[in-house]
């Protein structure tokens, strides 16, 4: 049975947490956008292997995501086949520079803190 964290994101989709303290960071005033910081840095857990995905094992793949890319954030997604993915996430104020960054990262998407939803990202 999967425990709370790994629950929350099933439930919503997905969050973006603070490594180093397993908060949820929500979305503020300063609305903005959530980036994959990283190109090709994204762990994938196969749905297959979802429904045995303990707190613990997400919390120390987030925490070493954190370490080896050297970023406090990290983003998890869960995409249209039950995978999750969990990616470095960087903020940024801008819709431009979000979208540089995610074309430059090969993102599949950015996702636009105001509007709650992901912009679909065309990469070849």
């Amino acid at each position: 049975m999967s425990d709370k964290l790994v629950k929350n994101i099933l439930k919503n989709g997905g969050g973006t947490y603070n490594a180093a303290t397993l908060h949820e960071i929500f979305p503020d005033d300063r609305g903005g956008y959530w980036v994959g910081a990283i190109k090709g840095s994204a762990l994938v857990i196969t749905a297959d292997r979802v429904a045995d995905l303990s707190d613990l094992t997400l919390t120390s793949l987030i925490q070493g995501i954190s370490a080896r890319y050297g970023v406090s954030n990290v983003g998890a997604w869960v995409d249209e086949f039950g995978d999750i993915h969990l990616d470095p996430s960087l903020w940024m104020p801008d819709r431009e520079g979000a979208l540089r960054l995610g074309y430059a990262n090969k993102q599949r998407s950015i996702w636009d803190i105001a509007a709650g939803e992901a912009i679909s990202l065309e990469v070849n």
